[in-house]
């Protein structure tokens, strides 16, 4: 995967921030890769089916994580696979898309915490 970045790098494609996840990968105990197994297999599969699938895959992923907070482990959420998502599907023989990966061991930092908008920033209530 490190010779895809580079590539892409020297190349001047926009990786994210890819060398960071992929540290982070490196050092986690864990990484998880969340594959969506329908989206390509399916005939009448759609927008909408799409956007359900997503929602769905991201709840469980944020019960993942939530779950994992309960036994002092950190994660991170990481989507940066997806600038080199069909390398990792190769490497792995898969067909399947790629949604996200999520690596998990002990934190060896605490991060400071980040600053939050209040519930009236970020709600617009329509009547």
């Amino acid at each position: 995967m490190n010779d895809s970045i580079c590539l892409q790098k020297k190349q001047n494609i926009n990786i994210g921030s890819c060398e960071l996840s992929i540290n982070s990968m490196n050092e986690s105990a864990l990484v998880i890769l969340v594959f969506n197994t329908f989206s390509n297999f399916e005939k009448d599969y759609n927008h909408n089916r799409l956007l359900t699938d997503t929602q769905s895959i991201g709840a469980a992923i944020q019960n993942l994580i939530l779950a994992a907070q309960e036994f002092e482990l950190g994660t991170l959420w990481i989507c940066d696979i997806f600038y080199c998502s069909s390398e990792i599907c190769s490497w792995l023989n898969r067909k399947d898309e790629l949604v996200a990966a999520i690596a998990i061991g002990y934190p060896d930092q605490s991060p400071f915490e980040r600053p939050r908008k209040t519930l009236v920033e970020v709600t617009e209530w329509m009547y």
